[in-house]
């Protein structure tokens, strides 16, 4: 059974062009998505799928946490560049009818956690001749910690907002018809959908958009590519530590802020 379409309103659905403020994180709406579309317009003329493309940027991710770890930070902010622009590629391609759906959403997700782990395995790398095992790893977990908390939050309030409903009854349908490791990437969507889905609905979408604009917004502010943004930043002054400091920190106070102003703004939509 497919999920239910969100319901229409003013914010929303949004099929075509990009995505209003509110939902896209200021990089890849001023960066990576302009230069995305001009990679897409090559790649449209050649055989290459959603999925590949996923592939191609998850490799492009781990190389850059090669390059963090070789303490070259003009090569991680690069290759970093890279990355952000491939992701936002798999996208536009599924929707050119080059793959994508269920399998493109698995491999895209794990594609970012590989790409994730590279990177802070990297910063750990680079900080340990600087600072010793004691510093480097305490910094590197908190840091890893703080941009999955901050992900988490903006992907889970993004769907809220836009109203979107998960089905993982979908999921584990996709798995029984695919074999290898195709049905061994789906199985880690379930456990992800079912606790979606065990979320309570929003009753008046219209309303919780109106309230939940500003935390919506600041949750943008927490996402994964704003940290690799500031990481690349801060990599090509040759500080290191200083982005584990700010992903502890900063990072986590605007993400305690916006969910502070989210509970507010559920409160108001629901009163």
């Amino acid at each position: 059974m497919a999920a239910p379409a969100p319901p229409a309103s003013p914010a929303g659905p949004w099929p075509a062009g990009p995505a209003p403020l509110v939902l896209d994180e200021p990089v890849d709406r001023w960066f990576s998505r302009p230069l995305a579309r001009g990679v897409v317009w090559l790649l449209a003329k050649t055989p290459i799928t959603a999925n590949q493309c996923t592939a191609l940027s998850a490799v492009v991710g781990v190389a850059s946490g090669v390059a963090l770890g070789l303490a070259d930070g003009v090569l991680f902010t690069a290759l970093t560049a890279a990355f952000l622009v491939l992701d936002c590629c798999d996208g536009q391609l599924a929707r050119m009818g080059r793959g994508g759906g269920l399998l493109g959403r698995a491999v895209d997700g794990v594609g970012d956690y590989l790409t994730a782990i590279s990177i802070h395995l990297g910063l750990l790398a680079w900080l340990v001749p600087l600072h010793g095992w004691a510093l480097a790893v305490p910094s590197v977990v908190a840091a890893g910690a703080s941009m999955s908390w901050g992900a988490l939050l903006l992907d889970r309030y993004k769907r809220r907002y836009k109203g979107e409903v998960e089905d993982a009854q979908a999921v584990e349908a996709a798995m029984a018809r695919e074999t290898g490791w195709r049905r061994a990437v789906l199985a880690l969507l379930v456990p992800y959908f079912k606790r979606l889905a065990n979320e309570r609905p929003v009753a008046d979408l219209v309303a919780y958009q109106r309230h939940a604009r500003l935390p919506t917004r600041l949750f943008l502010l927490c996402g994964h590519t704003t940290h690799v943004t500031a990481w690349s930043v801060l990599a090509l002054l040759d500080m290191p530590l200083a982005y584990a400091f700010a992903a502890v920190v900063p990072f986590n106070l605007l993400a305690l802020v916006a969910w502070l102003l989210q509970r507010r703004a559920e409160r108001a939509a629901s009163a």
